[in-house]
């Protein structure tokens, strides 16, 4: 995890709704290692935190009533954050839902 943190933007991997949309579930709350764009839709209800996120993504996301948070501004609400991480490799992506200790 501590890798991601550290790695180059650029080097990360991209998202489209449709992706997330077909990776999680209702009510999980998942990092993003990489930018979120805006192919697709995002049906299910869950809490996004990602490095970034195209205006379009954004914009379907908050239609969508679906709660998004960059990295900067999830660690600024919640500074003593304490998270687990579980890593899920899906090919070459990375989707890391979030469970709370």
């Amino acid at each position: 995890a501590a890798k991601l943190m550290v790695m180059p933007v650029k080097k990360l991997k991209s998202w489209n709704l449709s992706e997330l949309d077909r990776e999680t579930k209702d009510g999980e709350k998942v990092f993003v290692a990489g930018k979120i764009l805006s192919s697709g839709d995002l049906t299910k209800k869950i809490k996004v935190v990602a490095w970034n996120a195209s205006d379009k993504a954004v914009e379907k996301m908050k239609a969508a009533k679906i709660e998004f948070a960059t990295v900067v501004e999830e660690i600024k609400k919640n500074p003593e954050l304490k998270v687990k991480l579980y890593f899920v490799a899906i090919a070459d992506l990375l989707l890391v839902p979030i469970k709370a200790k």
